[in-house]
C-alpha cells in the first residue's frame, strides 16, 4: 500500500492516517473531536509518523533526517496538545499561553498548527493576516470590527483558540488618511482578550525576533511574548514546499 501523500492531505483527514498512526491512537475513539487524554509520547509519534509518510523529494527528506524531523519542536507541541504539565515545565512551555511559531519560509509552521488542531477539543479558528490586510485596504478599520467584538466561545463557555497565519506579510495601508498596520492591530486586540478572558492566540511568521520587532515595534513583541510560547525553527530549516 502506498502511504506517500502530501502533508495537506494527511493533516486534513483522520481516516487517511489509519495505517500510519501509532496503535494507541488507532484504537481510540474514531472521533477526535471528543479527544481522550492522549500522552505526549503518543502525540509526538503521531506528528513524526505523519511527516515521515509524506513523499518528500530526497534532498528534503535527507535534510529532515538531519534535523531529526524537528523532534525538539514537535515534542513541545505534543506536550502542549496533551496538556502534560510535567513535560511542559521541563520544556519551558506555559499551558495558559498560545504558540508563536517562527521560522523560514515553508518550514512547516502552519501544518504543525493544523496537526495540533486535531487534539484541541474546541478546534482552532484559522485566520490569514494577508486576507485581513486586503480586506482592510478595501473597507478600512471596519474590516477589523469582527475581531474587536471579543473571542468566539465554545458550547462549554471557553474561548476558542485562534490562529493568525503569516504575521509580517501586511505592509502598512492607508484608508482615507488613516494608517493601519493590520498585524499590530490584531496583536493588540488578541492581547486584550488574553488578559480579559484567557483567550489563546497562535501565530506563525517567517520573521525572526529582530525583524518582528522592527516590523511591529517593541510593544507588539512584548505583547506576543506575554501571550505566546515562542518556538523557533532553525534558520536553515528546509523549505518543505515542492
Amino acid at each position: 500500500m502506498n502511504t506517500a501523500r502530501s502533508i495537506r492531505e494527511i493533516t486534513d483527514g483522520w481516516a487517511s492516517l489509519a495505517t500510519t498512526v501509532p496503535t494507541e491512537v488507532k484504537n481510540t475513539a474514531a472521533s477526535y473531536s471528543i479527544a481522550p487524554q492522549w500522552s505526549t509520547g503518543t502525540i509526538l509519534a503521531y506528528f513524526i509518523q505523519t511527516m515521515q509518510c509524506v513523499d518528500w523529494p530526497k534532498e528534503i527528506r535527507d535534510k529532515l533526517i538531519q534535523f531529526n524531523w524537528h523532534r525538539d519542536i514537535l515534542e513541545k507541541i505534543a506536550a502542549y496538545a496533551a496538556k502534560d504539565i510535567e513535560a511542559m515545565q521541563k520544556l519551558n512551555i506555559n499551558p495558559q499561553k498560545g504558540l508563536l511559531l517562527m521560522g523560514p519560509v515553508g518550514c512547516g509552521k502552519t501544518e504543525i498548527i493544523l496537526m495540533l488542531k486535531k487534539f484541541i477539543k474546541s478546534g482552532i479558528k484559522e485566520e490569514y493576516v494577508y486576507d485581513i490586510m486586503m480586506n482592510c485596504s478595501e473597507k478600512g478599520e471596519k474590516a477589523l470590527s469582527p475581531y474587536r467584538f471579543g473571542p468566539i466561545f465554545s458550547q462549554s463557555g471557553k474561548p476558542i483558540d485562534c490562529l493568525f497565519d503569516d504575521l509580517g506579510v501586511d505592509p502598512p495601508i492607508t484608508h482615507f488618511g488613516r494608517k493601519i498596520i493590520v498585524g499590530q492591530e490584531l496583536i493588540y486586540i488578541r492581547h486584550l482578550f488574553f488578559k480579559k478572558t484567557g483567550a489563546k492566540s497562535h501565530f506563525t511568521t517567517n520573521l525572526n525576533v529582530e525583524e518582528l520587532t522592527e516590523y511591529y515595534k517593541n510593544i507588539s513583541r512584548s505583547r506576543l511574548r506575554e501571550m505566546c510560547n515562542v518556538i523557533q525553527f532553525p534558520k536553515d530549516a528546509p523549505d518543505l514546499r515542492h
